[in-house]
């Protein structure tokens, strides 16, 4: 078969989904290397830029190029009026793979859509006002020029059936998987003390590693950090710090902010942007990693943490309930009480976060890029017997 990718999630700063992506992708070329494999990518700008983030997929894949239009303006217009992909990417293709929750019009061959999750139907106001329009607009009709629907987790699997009533039948669960090879406990001193450094970070700390935007719920976990400063009855210098690191996502403002009201500056830690090389180290030497998020998808980053060896603190909501299963403390995230209780409770008793490393470890075996690419490429076979 040829099967081709939308290749736009890989270019630039990379998410949640981008990864995603990239893990199905190079599992696919080492597994069923069999295949051919292509990225489809608008090149109108910053071309080089472009070429060289997707440049290590070569030779196996290959790149197929706009570089007449823009990628950009592609969108906005297909949000008015049915432009045909196929005018831009000609190519022949068997199947065509978006990883993006959404299907443009006129796709050539077979055509498989990934929806991560359906937050702008549960919790709209933690969604920003274009990504509403697009999902709004171009959702439903992704859903109906799919030839098969991917989802991450079981539970987005029966929120597609529950809001736009899709047969289960039509929907694939392909979860993400952990690269171990990326993440894995770093026991090295040095290495961790190195990153502290880079980062600011003195001492025992909390971390949190995400996009900083309101569904993750990071003013919760600022609030029953206070609350956890204020029970403890140590001194500041004697409660780990909490460090908050991941990239701008959006309304992150009033974040900032809130360290400012409860006068937290001295006691959080921004880390910014992480680089890749420096996550693994960064969760290793965290007392524990708190994912306090409203709702998700899947949530990597609570495996993540789980594969580098750190215990985790996470929701008992959305997803999170079933990816993480007992490997996490699971807290409600509206109660910053049972959160800031919890967060307590790792710090003070070594025998309950080696209690958890522990069924982390277990976890983490649960969710391998090989499993995954062997569920999407059973889609995959099923399409391609169709006529």
């Amino acid at each position: 078969m040829k099967i081709v990718f939308d290749g736009q999630p890989l270019l630039g700063q990379k998410t949640g989904i981008a990864y995603y992506e990239d893990g199905l992708i190079r599992g696919l070329l080492e597994q069923y290397e069999e295949n051919e494999y292509a990225l489809d990518i608008f090149t109108f700008q910053h071309a080089n830029e472009k070429r060289a983030s997707v440049s290590h997929y070569s030779p196996n894949l290959k790149i197929q190029e706009c570089s007449w239009f823009s990628g950009t303006l592609f969108r906005m217009l297909s949000l008015i009026f049915p432009v045909p992909y196929r005018f831009f990417f000609h190519e022949e293709r068997e199947i065509t793979h978006f990883c993006n929750y959404v299907i443009p019009f006129g796709v050539k061959g077979k055509k498989v859509v990934t929806i991560h999750d359906l937050a702008f139907r549960e919790f709209p106001e933690t969604i920003r006002r274009r990504t509403m329009i697009m999902l709004k607009r171009n959702l439903k009709r992704s859903i109906k020029r799919a030839d098969a629907i991917v989802t991450d987790s079981e539970f987005t699997k029966q929120e597609i059936i529950k809001y736009y009533g899709v047969s289960p039948e039509e929907i694939y669960v392909v979860p993400c998987g952990v690269d171990t090879e990326k993440f894995y406990p770093e026991e090295d001193t040095n290495v961790i003390s190195k990153i502290r450094g880079k980062y600011g970070i003195e001492g025992e700390y909390f971390l949190y590693l995400g996009t900083l935007e309101p569904r993750k719920n990071i003013e919760g976990l600022l609030q029953a950090y206070q609350k956890l400063l204020e029970k403890t009855g140590s001194s500041k210098r004697e409660v780990p710090a909490l460090v908050i690191a991941g990239g701008k996502g959006w309304r992150y403002d009033s974040i900032f902010e809130k360290v400012k009201e409860l006068a937290l500056e001295n006691q959080v830690v921004f880390a910014g942007y992480i680089a890749e090389e420096d996550k693994t180290p960064l969760l290793s030497g965290a007392l524990a990693f708190c994912f306090p998020s409203f709702y998700e998808g899947f949530g990597m980053p609570p495996i993540e943490a789980m594969a580098c060896g750190t215990p985790v603190i996470t929701s008992n909501t959305s997803s999170l309930v079933e990816v993480t299963g007992e490997a996490a403390v699971q807290v409600n995230p509206y109660d910053t009480e049972e959160l800031a209780s919890a967060m307590e409770n790792m710090w003070r008793d070594e025998k309950v976060r080696q209690e958890f490393r522990e069924k982390g470890f277990a976890q983490v075996k649960k969710y391998s890029w090989k499993n995954a690419v062997q569920l999407l490429y059973e889609v995959y076979r099923i399409l391609g017997e169709r006529k």
